[in-house]
This record gives structure tokens, C-alpha cells and sequence, in this order.
């Protein structure tokens, strides 16, 4: 098996997770317990798949587990639950506060988080002009860290910290 790709990513719009085996989800936790997690994600949730955690103070997002069947790759993620409105300002700060929080050695972050988001709005222009497809992606990294920014037809904008 491949090394295990975590990240913490922001989802805007709706998501599905990919459910796994729980033993693959499982070696998903062991390695998340880990990592630096911003600190609202707080504690498993009772009445979700296995991988899934509440989110301190919030009801209507979650943190979850995505496997691949294949488990190749795997991440833990924050998704906005279906039916509900969140502004791009909103999920942007949330961004914005785990970036400050698990990524060290980020001088500017407005800075960086400007310049992520410019070059994947560039990405996914060119993309659409050249094939039709709609997707556009920009990374940084930064002392270990991943930081992520994409655009895509099927899911919206989505922003990642992952530990590669």
C-alpha cells in the first residue's frame, strides 16, 4: 500500500465520501491521531460511518474520512452537508484559521492564500478553453505541508492543508 495522504480539506457545495472497508478507515485514524488537527474537530460522531467526527459548535458540517477502495488514497475532510448555505467568506475564515493553526512558516498567509486561489482560477480557465473540463488546482508547500486550492464543475472550490 501506498503512504497514507492526509489533509484536511474545506468542501463548498455538496460532497459524498467514498466509503471503505472499515479496516482501511481505520488505518486512516491511526495515522490521523497524528496529526496537528485544527482543535474543533473535536470527537467521532455516534451516527455516522466510521472515520466521521463532529465539529465543535457547528451541526450542519462535519469531518470525515474519503477512502479509495482500492485504499491508495485517503483523507480526512470537512464537508458542508447537503441542503445547507454557507457563504465562500465563511468557509474561506475556516480556512484561513487552520491554515493558522497547523501550517507553520507562513509569513502572509493573505498573501498566500490570494495567490493559491489566482493560479487555480488561471488553471481552470485554460482547462475549460482547451478541453471543456472545468477544473483548475494550485499548491504550495511549506515546511511539509500541502496546502491546496481547486476549482472543479463537479464539486466547486475546495481548499486542503495536507501532510504528504
Amino acid at each position: 500500500m501506498q503512504p497514507l495522504k492526509l489533509s484536511v480539506l474545506f468542501v463548498l457545495g455538496t460532497t459524498s465520501w467514498t466509503s471503505a472497508n472499515a479496516v482501511e478507515c481505520e488505518a486512516v485514524i491511526s495515522e490521523l491521531r497524528r496529526a496537528p488537527l485544527p482543535d474543533f474537530i473535536v470527537k467521532p460522531m455516534e451516527h455516522a460511518p466510521v472515520g466521521y467526527w463532529d465539529i465543535e459548535g457547528i451541526d450542519d458540517i462535519q469531518a470525515g474520512i474519503a477512502c479509495s477502495q482500492d485504499g491508495m488514497f485517503s483523507n480526512i475532510g470537512v464537508s458542508v452537508v447537503e441542503g445547507q448555505q454557507f457563504s465562500y467568506e465563511y468557509l474561506e475564515n475556516m480556512m484561513r484559521a487552520v491554515m493558522a493553526a497547523v501550517v507553520p512558516g507562513i509569513s502572509d498567509p493573505e498573501a498566500l492564500f490570494a495567490k493559491l486561489n489566482r493560479i487555480s482560477a488561471e488553471d481552470a480557465a485554460r482547462r475549460e478553453k482547451e478541453s471543456g473540463a472545468f477544473y483548475g488546482a494550485a499548491y504550495e508547500t511549506i515546511g511539509g505541508y500541502t496546502l491546496e486550492i481547486n476549482y472543479s464543475n463537479m464539486g466547486g472550490r475546495r481548499f486542503g492543508v495536507g501532510l504528504d
